[in-house]
């Protein structure tokens, strides 16, 4: 409750410096439980246990849509519009973000998003699909973990 008390004396809309760019209260959250997700999966992968996730990864897809610019940013390369993503949540919903009439689009499912987002599996391990180049791009540099950039599993790697 100390954390969550101390959370609550910042504005909504001021930013925190911290290890990686400056970042909203809610988004430094929405970090850690991104991390706490990411760096999870790892165990499992570990010992070859297959993760059952809930809706609660929404988070943690969420973060991965919010950092595209950010991967962009770091790697040098211009920032092209934002595909649509629609994605089947662990519970059944459809979960959309950006604009549904984008020529470039991201489908598949929440959970193998969220592993290519955050690094921990290769998008031609997934089902994935993906449409349009800037989307493709995307998917090939995609990073939630601050830091300079990172480079995604190869394919075959961690699957």
């Amino acid at each position: 409750m100390a954390l969550e008390t101390a959370a609550l004396t910042f504005d909504t809309d001021e930013k925190i410096d911290w290890f990686g760019p400056p970042m909203r209260i809610s988004r430094l959250f929405a970090a850690r439980q991104m991390e706490v997700w990411c760096y999870g999966q790892d165990v499992y992968d570990t010992f070859g246990v297959k993760r059952i996730n809930a809706d609660r990864i929404r988070q943690v897809v969420d973060f991965g849509v919010r950092t595209r610019r950010f991967a962009f940013d770091i790697n040098g390369l211009d920032v092209p519009t934002a595909p649509e993503v629609s994605l089947s949540s662990p519970g059944g919903e459809v979960w959309h973000w950006g604009d549904a009439q984008a020529v470039e689009r991201i489908y598949g499912t929440a959970e193998q998003f969220a592993l290519v987002v955050t690094q921990r599996r290769n998008i031609e391990d997934t089902s994935l699909v993906v449409q349009g180049d800037g989307a493709a791009k995307w998917m090939t540099i995609a990073q939630t973990i601050a830091g300079g950039p990172f480079t995604p599993p190869r394919p075959g790697l961690r699957i």
